[in-house]
């Protein structure tokens, strides 16, 4: 209670003309981002509450720097919690801070760099974590993923009203299908997606409609313009990553198509071209 008071007497002696004077303008509704080394825990838990009144989503990326009592605080003043397995690999911890964020209207995410171990039959931390609401995000840029673990996982997300966001580096796998009938995006670049695979992805684009599960291709090399129609229509989003493409060139009409087709917040850790 006093380590309340206290923060509430700050607030009050600062004023909000002081934080506000600090905080980022952004553009309407537009979230504001902020890593917590970037100003100490009083300004940030301000920042917060501010935003929240002003119905601006505040997210807040951890590394590591606050412990759990600190941490509450912010989650209670309704920030969007962005945090990895680098920064913070406590389950026990990062399940009970979801259960305060949740009560309090912020979302969680939680992105796994290192190995995902397998399963066991009660226990299993990765699951629980799903389970519990956190958004999981998953990358095989640098090791391995196993479909069925992952399909495992994009379950337990689901089961708890959360989400798996894959982002898939490589061939394309017939394992993907798990993943999608569970229900979890897929992020890739063009460099996984070959013509003869295109009938596969778009049985699988028809699984997605049922399942709620997305694709997202990073185009970082022009296609032909009636396949990446096709594949659009059937439900990819594209987001563009190929320069400045001519007015008069075919590409220009589809890039104007796919910028309209906003991804939603959740497929994406933070930023939608973040393709790690």
């Amino acid at each position: 209670m006093d380590n309340e008071n206290t923060l509430n007497n700050k607030m009050e002696a600062n004023g909000d003309e002081a934080v506000s004077a600090e905080i980022p303008v952004v553009g309407k509704g537009q979230p504001l981002t902020v890593r917590d080394d970037q100003h100490d825990h009083a300004w940030l838990l301000d920042a917060a509450r501010l935003s929240r009144r002003k119905g601006v989503r505040f997210r807040l990326v951890d590394s590591g720097v606050f412990d759990r009592f600190q941490l509450e605080w912010l989650l209670k003043a309704g920030v969007d919690f962005f945090s990895s397995d680098d920064a913070r690999s406590d389950f026990a911890e990062l399940e009970g801070l979801r259960v305060i964020g949740r009560a309090c209207g912020g979302r969680m995410a939680y992105f796994l760099y290192g190995e995902i171990s397998p399963g066991e039959t009660e226990g299993d931390g990765f699951v629980l974590l799903g389970q519990s609401g956190i958004d999981l995000h998953v990358s095989s840029r640098d090791q391995t993923r196993d479909p069925a673990r992952l399909a495992e996982l994009a379950g337990a997300c689901r089961e708890g009203k959360a989400r798996l966001v894959y982002y898939h580096h490589g061939g394309l796998d017939p394992d993907l299908e798990g993943l999608v009938r569970a229900g979890a995006w897929i992020h890739m670049t063009d460099a996984s997606l070959r013509e003869e695979d295109d009938l596969f992805v778009f049985d699988l684009l028809e699984t997605a409609r049922k399942t709620g599960s997305g694709f997202v291709l990073h185009l970082e090399k022009e296609l032909e313009p009636d396949r990446l129609q096709d594949l659009m229509r059937a439900g990819v989003r594209v987001l563009f990553k190929i320069g400045p493409i001519d007015y008069r060139s075919p590409m220009k009409p589809i890039e104007k198509m796919a910028a309209r087709r906003r991804l939603p917040d959740r497929s994406f850790f933070l930023y939608p071209d973040f393709m790690p």
